[in-house]
């Protein structure tokens, strides 16, 4: 799964209608567990599907989020890398 696939399971409608909310932090964790997620593409993609919101609940939900070291979009040292 790649960053868009993420974003897109909670942005489109119709892949989010198939799958429980409750599972999105689930399919966010085995995404970071066993890929390489770039934030920063994740973010973007984030953006222009209007879902940054979204993006950062079901991430603001996992343990794994931060101890993978993922920062929140807007920290300083996301800022600094774009």
């Amino acid at each position: 799964m790649n960053n868009s696939g993420l974003v897109d399971l909670v942005a489109d409608k119709y892949i989010s209608s198939s799958i429980s909310p409750g599972d999105f932090p689930w399919a966010y964790e085995a995404a970071l567990h066993d890929y390489s997620v770039d934030q920063r593409k994740l973010f973007r993609y984030a953006r222009r599907r209007n879902a940054v919101a979204k993006v950062r609940h079901v991430m603001a939900e996992m343990p794994v989020f931060q101890e993978l070291g993922y920062k929140e979009e807007g920290s300083a040292s996301a800022e600094n890398r774009q």
